[in-house]
């Protein structure tokens, strides 16, 4: 979920739901992009780019490259949260990123995914097995 005014990411996975449920509830969605199930977006995709746009559940559209960079970093970002409460010492040399994609997806699908990891510097693209 994101604000519209500067697109910042703001929740993931179920507290997402709940935060625009919450909104629609006081029909206050108008601010916000919420997408869901966009991952298989990239698959649909007849001529996939870096200005490929996506819809989220109401039709407004961001860049995919936006959305799939954003949500890549919430993920990785959360990942060093946990391990830094469970662990001492950790650092990002220490983790290996490995992002799986369907089989059935394009190189110019895999190439998206790639950059997308890569387009906020969180991830090393090297590293990146598909």
């Amino acid at each position: 979920m994101a604000t519209a005014k500067d697109t910042t990411f703001s929740a993931f996975g179920y507290d997402a739901e709940t935060k625009y449920m919450a909104l629609c509830l006081e029909d206050k969605t108008e601010g916000f992009y919420f997408f869901q199930h966009f991952k298989m977006s990239l698959y649909k995709t007849k001529k996939l780019s870096r200005e490929t746009k996506i819809k989220d559940l109401n039709g407004k559209e961001l860049p995919a490259l936006d959305v799939f960079s954003k949500v890549i970093k919430h993920l990785s970002e959360e990942t060093y949260k946990q391990l830094s409460r469970n662990m001492t010492g950790i650092t990002e040399d220490d983790v290996l990123w490995v992002i799986t994609v369907p089989a059935i997806w394009s190189d110019a699908a895999k190439q998206f995914m790639r950059e997308a990891a890569n387009k906020e510097g969180q991830l090393i693209s090297q590293f990146m097995k598909f």
